[in-house]
């Protein structure tokens, strides 16, 4: 099975991981934990059609987090947990965990 990811470079296919969670089952999870810029256009497509049933989203910059969950259009937020893991600073990580909007289904 090929998944799309290659181990010798760090970036993947996005379409090969769409693909796969395709082939795989309708209780595909998803786990996005992109850089402070927020995921790229093409992942955030990617998933919109990829019919995974949940998502997590691991984020540590609120505005790109607000942004890409606009974008993420086939999916509702279900829960919004902020950690304060470094209280030294203003930085704050947010774990939204979202599923697949009923009129999507």
């Amino acid at each position: 099975y090929d998944d799309g990811l290659d181990a010798g470079n760090s970036s993947l296919s996005v379409k090969g991981v769409a693909q796969g969670a395709n082939e795989r089952t309708s209780r595909t999870l998803i786990v996005l934990d992109p850089p402070r810029s927020g995921c790229d256009k093409s992942v955030i497509e990617a998933v919109n059609v990829c019919g995974a049933e949940n998502i997590i989203y691991v984020s540590c910059n609120p505005s790109t987090l607000a942004r890409d969950l606009t974008l993420l259009t086939s999916y509702a937020p279900v829960s919004i947990t902020p950690f304060d893991m470094f209280p030294q600073c203003a930085h704050v990580e947010t774990i939204v965990c979202l599923e697949k909007s009923k009129q999507e289904s």
